[in-house]
């Protein structure tokens, strides 16, 4: 039973994980050309959007999916109550938007994003039409259609981005982007499940008590993510905020885009196994390592590596930012962390727990942060860094302590693996980059990159061979690797067949 629910869950994972990996690849390519066509100016004006526009969706998410997902009965009047909550709470704020867009505009000193947070106000509309029925899925644990939805989401939406930048050079080819990427999900979201959401208060009270506090949460959750993004677009100039927003954007993007929607599976998971301590603190421990062992040594590694990546990407106009991006590119650590506590708690029904961590650490976030507003932005992202590992790291120690009985030793002794194998990795690195010299710089990254992983592949399992063998969370998920290999491998033949 334990190895059964962790293996649909490890597969759930990799369907979520394997369809924003593929769409970041089409995100990344279209950025490689985006970032040589438009200026971080331009980056500078949409990034002023889009703070607003999330900042209005931490207003109104009230959590139906998750809430579907950990409901242990599901009717149709509890979904159709989800959708009509959205959809009144979207309607709501997109009024507030546009009526308050020019002073919003006026406040970051960017006359320009007036239009542009009118429009991109309209994304909101757009997400709250949304099958509600896909979240069904993910309960079932049914990814296959959500990857394939998302993978030709993604694809029409570059290619159409792409094209009328090449046309225009102008930021409006990202704002139409963001309205094509909301317009094409709720058309695939009708197409992958057959359910049509019709208005409906059948428990609208029983979601609100749920949904209370994670909507509280949320909006001061997003005030800790993106206050700093905000005070940089208030104090500096337009081009430092197109930066910071780009580099945060890409530094984050192997946490936000795929290990952030692996842990999607996890909520329905050990939803089943919470009643059960046993069961629910290995599946922790499991996904705990599993974080680790992919996140941190990925993070370092475009730490160490930030100036070959941004100049790989963006291009020669960005590369005086790359300091900026390895300080941010360290960010995924703490989200990663900060978003398996909150999948903890949202188990047990602790979301207060939640409101009370987003309020304390956007308290202490927001004054750290103020205290240095004038300094440069490579400065005001380290403190911003600094804060945030300390505080999600004492929240997640403490919640998994109280709530799934991990001691933070035993989250020690696993964490261990990882960076004992991450730093020996860079460290061998760099000793043999030398001898590769500078000739030919994309070569040499390429072949740098190749040792780093090999390296740390190599050394991870040597690690656990000599001091990890008797530890069951480490061979479970050597249990799970090869299980997903397996089924992996079954599955292309269908797929060719397909």
């Amino acid at each position: 039973m334990l190895k059964s629910e962790a293996g649909r869950f490890f597969l759930g994972a990799i369907y979520s994980v394997g369809g924003r990996f593929f769409s970041r690849i089409v995100g990344l390519a279209s950025t490689v050309v985006l970032a040589r066509v438009l200026t971080p100016d331009d980056y500078g004006i949409v990034a002023i959007g889009m703070i607003v526009l999330n900042f209005c969706q931490s207003l109104i998410d009230t959590g139906k999916g998750q809430y579907i997902i950990k409901s242990e009965v599901v009717s149709d009047g509890l979904v159709n109550t989800a959708w009509t909550l959205g959809l009144v709470l979207n309607g709501a704020v997109i009024v507030f938007i546009v009526a308050s867009s020019a002073s919003i505009a006026a406040f970051f000193r960017m006359p320009e994003a007036h239009a542009v947070i009118v429009v991109m106000s309209l994304t909101l509309l757009l997400d709250s039409l949304a099958n509600p029925g896909v979240a069904l899925l993910e309960r079932e644990q049914k990814y296959e259609n959500i990857f394939r939805a998302g993978l030709i989401v993604k694809s029409l939406t570059a290619i159409v981005v792409v094209i009328t930048a090449l046309l225009t050079r102008s930021y409006w080819a990202l704002v139409l982007g963001s309205l094509l990427a909301s317009l094409f999900g709720c058309i695939a979201s009708y197409v992958i499940h057959p359910h049509r959401p019709q208005f409906s208060w059948e428990n609208a009270r029983d979601q609100w008590l749920f949904s209370k506090w994670l909507l509280f949460g949320s909006i001061f959750g997003f005030a800790r993510s993106q206050f700093d993004t905000g005070l940089v677009g208030r104090v500096h100039e337009t081009s430092e905020v197109g930066a910071y927003h780009n580099m945060k954007y890409l530094g984050t993007l192997a946490a936000t885009q795929i290990v952030l929607p692996a842990l999607s599976p996890l909520l329905a998971t050990i939803s089943k196994s919470r009643d059960t301590q046993a069961v629910f603190k290995h599946q922790i421990e499991v996904v705990f390592l599993v974080i680790a062992s992919s996140i941190w040594p990925l993070s370092w590694y475009m730490y160490h590596f930030a100036e070959d990546i941004v100049y790989l990407v963006l291009g020669s106009q960005w590369t005086v930012y790359a300091g900026l991006f390895g300080y941010l590119a360290l960010l995924s650590f703490p989200l990663c962390y900060a978003r398996l506590t909150g999948i903890i708690a949202t188990t047990h029904g602790k979301t207060d727990w939640l409101f009370i961590y987003n309020v304390v650490t956007f308290v202490l976030l927001g004054g750290a942060l103020l205290y240095v507003m004038d300094q440069p932005v490579e400065f005001i992202a380290l403190t911003r860094l600094a804060v945030d590992v300390v505080i999600s790291m004492i929240l997640f120690l403490t919640v998994a302590h109280i709530l799934a009985g991990i001691s933070p030793i035993r989250l020690t002794y696993l964490m261990m693996l990882p960076t004992v194998a991450c730093f020996a990795s860079l460290a061998l690195t760099e000793a043999l980059g030398v001898f590769l010299g500078q000739t030919y710089p994309f070569m040499v990254f390429v072949l740098e990159s190749m040792l780093f992983g090999v390296f740390y592949g190599g050394i991870f399992l040597l690690i656990a061979r000599l001091f990890y063998q008797r530890d069951p969370v480490t061979q479970h998920i050597v249990f799970l690797i090869r299980s997903a290999i397996q089924q992996v491998l079954s599955a292309m033949p269908k797929i060719q067949r397909r």
